[in-house]
């Protein structure tokens, strides 16, 4: 697909506008589009930039969720996000 500067692919846009405007959104996902990682880092945003803020991830089962170890998983994805920030922004 079309890549922007900064890796960001163009129907990425929509839903960083959607997540930014406090709309609802869904859609059905399919395998290699960028979904989960632009969930996740827009969640780690939200919470830590937006007080009072609730973020609900979901994934097929369980070790796809908490698998700290596993890359595929949402925790890892989290930590990943989270050691990338600058040293001021680390919690």
């Amino acid at each position: 697909g079309e890549v922007e500067y900064g890796g960001v692919r163009v129907y990425q846009h929509g839903i960083m506008e959607s997540i930014d405007d406090e709309k609802t959104v869904r859609w059905p996902k399919s395998r290699f589009i960028g979904a989960t990682w632009t969930f996740t880092a827009v969640s780690v945003w939200l919470c830590l930039f937006h007080e009072n803020t609730k973020v609900f991830l979901m994934s097929k089962d369980e070790k796809t969720a908490e698998d700290a170890d596993d890359p595929d998983s949402l925790f890892w994805k989290i930590d990943y996000v989270l050691s990338k920030l600058p040293g001021l922004l680390k919690v």
